[in-house]
């Protein structure tokens, strides 16, 4: 996916917490912009994400990720 696009963006964390002793929940949003390296196009990015984290042999790792983007207006005719 990297090799096909370019985000940057930054993370402001809105809220973390533990689960159990070895899960966390993080919830962020982010903004910044992403560039398509084959068209050059690009764009504003603006999420809102939820990180599940699973420590595992001492070591946080992402166990699951999901996103969503802000709804865009359209101008109807």
């Amino acid at each position: 996916m990297f090799k096909t696009i370019k985000l940057t963006v930054k993370f402001n964390v809105a809220e973390v917490a533990e689960m159990a002793p070895n899960w966390v929940l993080a919830r962020t949003n982010s903004a910044g912009k992403v560039k398509v390296h084959t068209t050059g196009e690009g764009g504003p990015e603006a999420n809102q994400e939820l990180f599940v984290f699973q420590k595992i042999d001492g070591t946080w790792k992402i166990a699951r990720y999901c996103f969503l983007a802000p709804p865009t207006h359209h101008a109807h005719n």
